[in-house]
């Protein structure tokens, strides 16, 4: 989905959500109207004294409570509409981003040199095997001196010997 499509459906929403006001609006006031002709229906046919000022808070009683019922309902659907297209967006906008995360490991994984990764790993296995070696040369260096000095210390004990003798 593209960039300008999304904001075309966030534009469609926000209109379609104000013609749904609009739309409540007429409606609320069709209802008004409807109250105001019953009333003054009522009031020409029945003789009750009503002081006007208890007709006025009867009505606004009656406005108020439709209008709230109404805003409620179109808070709910506009709140619903715009939940499911914020999920839709990042949904999409998700599918996207996977791609091009998919694309450029595939774009870098085929620029990897091959050949350069073997020389590295073929000069790390020698410079492993010649430390190795070079340890146990070392060793046997080591082992060859301690021989070399009991060696030295036997021949020295015969050449006491025989000079005592």
């Amino acid at each position: 989905m593209t960039k300008e499509f999304k904001i075309f459906l966030g534009v469609l929403s926000a209109v379609g959500g104000v013609s749904y006001l609009g739309y409540l609006h007429n409606r609320i006031n069709k209802i008004e109207d409807m109250i105001t002709v019953a009333v003054n229906d009522i009031s020409e046919t029945v003789e009750v004294s009503i002081s006007d000022e208890m007709l006025e808070t009867a009505m606004q009683r009656a406005v108020d409570r439709e209008v709230k019922y109404i805003a409620n309902g179109v808070k709910n659907e506009v709140s619903a509409e715009l939940r499911s297209g914020v999920k839709k967006s990042v949904h999409s906008s998700a599918n996207d981003i996977k791609a091009s995360v998919k694309t450029e490991i595939e774009r870098q994984v085929k620029n990897i040199d091959i050949s350069d990764m073997e020389r590295e790993i073929v000069s790390q296995a020698k410079e492993a095997v010649a430390d190795k070696f070079d340890r146990k040369l070392d060793d046997l260096l080591e082992e060859y001196n301690e021989n070399l000095q009991n060696v030295k210390k036997i021949y020295g004990s015969i050449a006491k010997s025989i000079a005592k003798d």
